[in-house]
């Protein structure tokens, strides 16, 4: 008895401790792609969109975010498609 109370004690944590929002990768993959832009690696893409995530939420502006994570020659319309994609399929919590 004391082993399934153990257990459902243990279970209502890890059930605490998940993540409240999902990540869509496949809608933030998407799109890219219907932004223009050629997915050539989903790995690399998927990685500059976690990256712009994380930098938005340490405070990074939209522009500031493109520009380290995709690259100073992208902070135009490029840059803010993955900016755009991110904040909409990956970190929503970011959208003000």
């Amino acid at each position: 008895m004391k082993v399934l109370v153990g257990l459902a004690v243990a279970a209502g944590l890890l059930v605490g401790v998940a993540p409240v929002a999902h990540a869509d990768e496949a809608g933030y993959l998407d799109a890219v792609r219907s932004g223009g832009r050629p997915v050539i690696s989903e790995p690399l893409t998927l990685s500059s969109g976690y990256e712009i995530c994380g930098l938005m939420r340490n405070g990074a502006s939209r522009e500031a975010a493109a520009a380290q994570a995709v690259g100073f020659l992208y902070v135009n319309s490029i840059g803010m498609t993955y900016v755009d994609a991110a904040q909409h399929h990956l970190c929503p919590d970011t959208l003000k």
